[in-house]
């Protein structure tokens, strides 16, 4: 997914770049909608873990992978800062983008849990 960005702010998280030449099977489409890609997240509250497996990594739903390079990771997640029993009407298991690790010795790339890892480069802006 060339050209595809992702914003994490304190503020929202928020996909863009994209348009209808993004996915090149019409399946991508459905998954990228299944897991939240098409809205944007308001007041993310951020979690950090530090104590991360680097060889046994749980991505979501279930399969584990080891990270491809020897370093030390932090994983980071995001909810809403809800607690689901008191306001079950925000309840929801697909934030997009809620998942990612960071390398600490490259803190400019970070890898989303996305179906997999996807490696994503900082862009700065000019």
């Amino acid at each position: 997914m060339k050209d595809f960005i992702v914003t994490y702010d304190e503020k929202f998280v928020l996909a863009s770049g994209y348009d209808q030449k993004t996915f090149s099977n019409r399946k991508d489409i459905l998954l990228y909608t299944e897991f939240g890609g098409d809205s944007e997240v308001n007041l993310p509250v951020y979690h950090v873990e530090r104590n991360v497996d680097e060889d046994n990594i749980c991505l979501q739903y279930g399969s584990y992978v080891q990270f491809p390079i020897e370093c030390e990771l932090i994983y980071v997640c995001y909810d809403l800062g809800y607690n689901v029993r008191n306001k079950p009407s925000v309840a929801t298991d697909n934030y997009f983008a809620d998942s990612i690790y960071v390398n600490l010795d490259d803190r400019n790339t970070i890898y989303l849990d996305f179906c997999g890892l996807w490696e994503l480069k900082r862009v700065f802006d000019d």
